[in-house]
């Protein structure tokens, strides 16, 4: 096998985000239900016997001292001492900076897809080891399915899901998630709740994500978009640090026209869509299982 061919590394929301505490070396345990969804990049990664690792995507401005691709590339070849190289292509569709877990999913992907382009025979205890390395929400997507987790995200136990549609928004601003866990005003003493409390009502309405208030502080233009849509009936949730907000749905049609009708109402009370600035809006279907679940054994 010298190819792989458009390896999927699907995005993430968080369901809700309660911090517990924070630890002595600055981590914060916590507790959160991920669910993986549809928006997805898209790798692919070619043989290379010189042992090099190279790395190209299309208007790429990540440096490659913080590309956590090449740092996976990296790390499984220096854990499994392997000699061969890899060239991996990456097309993004999940938006940078938005809470989504992006960057961790292209990480896990070429963890798993270097792991078989290799030979390395890793099962998954062995990759999701090797991805605590890279990030807390990185062995998540080695997990192969949705979860609740606790810990500093990284304890995690499958849950079934129902199904469910997204309608997900990005206003148009980046936000500094070490900023947000940083800043005093974040609430870190929520009580835990039980996985049996959550699967009672696996509903996005359960709970709620702990970093939004610090987000409205810190960017009251992003406060006023959501508070402006929750008047008109878009109860949007925060996933992660932001800066990406979701409202569930039943099925993608609805997801869809209510995309539609924020787009109408935005353009109705100020003339334009732009007036409101969205970096990325779009409708996505929940997933039952990781796509590359089972190309890792157990």
């Amino acid at each position: 096998m010298d190819h792989l061919y458009d390896v999927k590394a699907p995005a993430k929301i968080n369901i809700f985000l309660h911090v517990n505490e924070r630890r002595t070396d600055g981590y914060h345990l916590l507790q959160t239900v991920f669910r993986l969804i549809d928006l997805q990049d898209s790798l692919n990664f070619s043989l290379r016997n010189d042992g090099i690792i190279s790395f190209e995507m299309p208007n790429n401005n990540i440096p490659n001292e913080t590309n956590l691709v090449i740092k996976a590339a990296k790390l499984l070849k220096m854990y499994t001492r392997g000699s061969k190289g890899a060239h991996i292509f990456l097309e993004k569709n999940i938006p940078i900076g938005g809470g989504l877990g992006g960057g961790s999913s292209d990480a896990a992907s070429t963890l798993i897809a270097l792991n078989k382009l290799w030979s390395s025979s890793l099962n998954r205890y062995d990759l999701m080891k090797l991805a605590n390395y890279l990030g807390a929400d990185v062995p998540f997507f080695i997990f192969g399915c949705n979860a609740f987790a606790s810990g500093i995200g990284n304890v995690l136990v499958e849950i079934d899901l129902p199904v469910r549609s997204y309608l997900i928004i990005q206003p148009d601003i980046s936000i500094s998630t070490a900023d947000i866990f940083s800043d005093s005003i974040l609430k870190r003493d929520t009580k835990h709740v039980t996985i049996q409390q959550f699967m009672s009502s696996p509903s996005y309405l359960f709970g709620k994500n702990d970093l939004e208030d610090v987000v409205f502080d810190r960017y009251p233009d992003v406060c006023g978009t959501v508070v402006f849509l929750k008047q008109h009936g878009f109860a949007f949730k925060m996933s992660g640090s932001g800066s990406c907000f979701f409202v569930e749905y039943d099925n993608i049609s609805e997801s869809i026209l209510a995309l539609s009708k924020i787009g109408n109402i935005i353009k109705k009370v100020y003339g334009s869509f732009k007036s409101i600035r969205f970096r990325f809006a779009g409708a996505y279907m929940g997933l039952i299982d990781h796509p590359l679940k089972y190309w890792v054994t157990k």
